[in-house]
């Protein structure tokens, strides 16, 4: 007879690791989709690889010379650590203090412990998935010019699992801590993203003002701050020196500091886990009386407003598409106050012939990339989806405000940076108001894309709203169409560049830009209303 931490972990993993999820339907129904989402996959991935494979094998060649290959293992703990560290404050509330399915779980015959390990464990694979595509051109790098043998590659590979335990106990306490403080509040969902977000800006604040100590070059200052993290936190040494050295003492010791406080985690607080669901489960009112009072409002303005109720209600919606503008909107602080040193960075990119009005759009347009709320907020209707459809209003009018948010998430928070960018890097007004029309005509047409990508693919029949924030196809497509449109805004302007000024060349990607979402709008409008039927519920 199967044990029941065997048949909760069957079903967990079943419920979350299947092609059905993924898909919003059975892959066998969606021959199509499955094609879509291998290319997607592929592209995606090709594009990643590309791109952060060759900045650390150019890294790696440095490091040969130097003989300081140890390094690049460091910079692999690094960055496992710091994924870490943001998939533990994001994804525990979800996971482990805020389950959907907790009212379902709990009065089933499972220990506190079976549930907690379970969870946790679901949690940990999502993340070694992400960990390992970040950190495998950097472990790429490092097999390349250090060759190591087969006693290396196995120390490798079992410490690579080890990584992540210190920073997930560390950060799902402080994630456990916020979603308890939280719940005492009535709106427990806004203060719980608040929160969150604060925690975001001072990692954000602590990590940027270690990266300019005291160098010029921000990657050079990158690695002298990993070696410096390597003589502070053992773990990283240790990391290294058992792998590049096959040094059985590092590699022991690296293995039990990160068990021991990892095992403890499980044991010790699976009932603080458990309680901590319980609370949030509490709804709290106000204890005032007030007569209700009804305010009538245009269409759009309701729908956007049920829009961004909707978005601070979920904390993972929130939290995971309001990242990006977060990012762009510290950068934009940050310059002013970091632009001496900024300035001499962006130096050296002009003297290679990229200027600093490009590098900032590309940032820019990174983050603006990653706010894809139109691609997944038909689907998070769910089982209520039927109630809008019932409405007596166009299924194009709903559309369009869903459009309409993303882009206001998007082009007032981006226009207030790129004038601290404009005020930092000394750009003049005429470029900084093409700047901001740049910025503008790409957050359009990503939401553009965003919408025609979950009209075509709503996944309306998931668990949690994690499945559809950042596991479902149509968040995986658009967060890449996305990083393929401002290649394609580059290459664009590569190509005029040669040809005309950059501001004229800006001013033509804009155009572009904007035909393009015309294009995709008018789209939206002739088939919306077909889709919108067919919607299976």
């Amino acid at each position: 007879m199967m044990s029941p931490l065997k048949a909760l972990l069957n079903v967990s993993l079943h419920e979350n690791f299947n092609l059905k999820r993924l898909l919003g339907s059975s892959a066998s129904k969606s021959k199509k989709t499955t094609i879509v989402i291998i290319i997607a996959i592929l592209y995606g991935l090709t594009a990643f690889l590309v791109s952060f494979g060759y900045m650390f094998m150019e890294l790696g060649s440095i490091l040969y010379q130097s003989n300081a290959l140890e390094i690049l293992l460091m910079f692999v703990f690094f960055y496992a650590t710091m994924l870490a560290i943001m998939f533990s404050l994001f994804r525990a509330n979800g996971s482990l203090f805020h389950c959907k399915d907790y009212d379902i779980i709990a009065p089933m015959p499972f220990t506190s412990k079976q549930i907690v390990i379970v969870k946790l464990l679901i949690m940990m694979i999502n993340m070694y998935l992400s960990i390992l595509l970040m950190v495998s051109p950097i472990i790429f790098a490092y097999i390349w010019y250090a060759t190591p043998g087969f006693l290396n590659i196995i120390y490798l590979i079992l410490a690579f699992f080890f990584i992540p335990l210190i920073p997930v106990v560390i950060c799902s306490f402080v994630s456990m801590q916020i979603a308890r403080l939280a719940s005492l509040f009535r709106r427990s969902n806004l203060v719980n993203i608040l929160m969150m977000f604060l925690v975001f800006l001072i990692f954000m604040v602590f990590s940027f003002s270690f990266s300019f100590s005291g160098q010029t070059n921000m990657f050079l200052g990158q690695v002298d701050l990993i070696e410096s993290m390597g003589t502070i936190y053992l773990p990283m040494m240790w990391f290294a020196k058992a792998v590049h050295q096959t040094n059985l003492l590092s590699f022991g010791l690296f293995m039990i500091t990160s068990i021991v406080p990892f095992a403890l985690f499980i044991l010790l607080l699976s009932k603080m886990i458990v309680k901590t669901n319980s609370m949030t489960m509490v709804t709290r009112t106000a204890t005032n009386n007030k007569r209700v009072i009804y305010v009538q409002k245009g269409i759009y303005k309701t729908l956007i407003t049920k829009e961004f109720r909707k978005f601070i209600n979920v904390p993972i919606y929130a939290l995971n598409s309001g990242i990006g503008m977060l990012m762009v909107f510290i950068a934009g602080i940050a310059s002013l106050f970091f632009s001496d040193y900024l300035n001499d960075f962006l130096e050296s990119m002009i003297a290679i012939g990229m200027p600093v009005e490009l590098l900032l759009l590309i940032f820019i347009g990174f983050c603006i990339s990653t706010v894809y709320t139109s691609a997944i907020t038909i689907s998070l209707e769910g089982k209520n989806f039927w109630i809008l459809r019932s409405m007596p209003i166009l299924p194009a009018t709903i559309v369009r405000s869903k459009l309409i948010f993303n882009i206001l998430l998007i082009v007032p928070i981006t226009l207030i940076s790129i004038s601290f960018f404009a005020l930092a890097f000394n750009i003049n007004f005429l470029l900084m108001v093409i700047m901001m029309i740049v910025a503008a005509s790409l957050a359009t047409l990503t939401s553009v894309i965003g919408t025609i990508i979950n009209l075509y693919l709503p996944k309306f029949d998931y668990m949690n709203e994690t499945e559809v924030v950042k596991q479902s196809l149509a968040a995986f497509l658009a967060l890449f169409s996305g990083f393929l449109i401002v290649a394609m805004d580059a290459f664009i302007y590569y190509g005029f560049s040669q040809l005309i000024p950059m501001e004229i060349s800006l001013i033509l990607i804009a155009i572009i830009n904007v035909i393009l979402a015309v294009g995709g709008f008018w789209w939206i409008t002739k088939v919306t209303e077909n889709l919108f039927i067919k919607f299976p519920v």
